[in-house]
């Protein structure tokens, strides 16, 4: 997991979800750049991803794997 990754998870563990416009804007990538990067933090099981979203899975799991 890249720092730009670890920024977005922690960024949707922190407020349960976020939305793909959003996490493009704050982190100053593409929307596409921003899928990828939750597709492949979905692949690893740190998230879901719903249609333009990405919702976090249970917090305190997710920041002791992040560690």
């Amino acid at each position: 997991m890249n720092s730009r990754q670890q920024s977005i998870l922690q960024m949707v563990v922190d407020k349960g979800q976020m939305s793909v416009a959003e996490l493009a804007k704050i982190t100053g990538v593409s929307e596409v750049t921003i899928r990828q990067d939750l597709n492949t933090l979905e692949k690893q099981s740190y998230l879901r991803r719903a249609h333009g979203f990405a919702v976090s899975l249970e917090s305190d799991d997710v920041e002791t794997r992040m560690m």
